[in-house]
């Protein structure tokens, strides 16, 4: 996030440019292809459900996925204040495969 910051980028479409998917790691040394004005962003498949990871938030996992972060919520049962444990699944998608 800081990088994009950095760059006045939104930090979700960076990391979808760059087809860093959650938990959005960055190592040192890698190197990030910036978008364009207007460049089209790759084709993303949402799973029917994501399991979360260390430091992770509901706000971001939905930020990334382009959902809307209150439905996925209620989508879960998460109450107030929303945090999700390491390993925790969450449903992304109202229907199964």
């Amino acid at each position: 996030m800081k990088i994009a910051r950095e760059l006045n980028l939104d930090w979700a479409r960076l990391a979808r440019f760059n087809d860093i998917a959650p938990p959005f790691g960055v190592h040192t040394g890698a190197v990030l292809n910036l978008p364009g004005e207007g460049a089209a962003l790759p084709e993303l498949d949402v799973p029917n459900s994501y399991t979360a990871a260390r430091s992770e938030s509901l706000v971001a996992i939905a930020h990334y996925y382009g959902l809307d972060w209150v439905a996925l919520a209620g989508m879960n049962d998460l109450p107030f204040p929303y945090v999700l444990a390491p390993g925790q699944a969450i449903r992304l998608s109202v229907t199964e495969n």
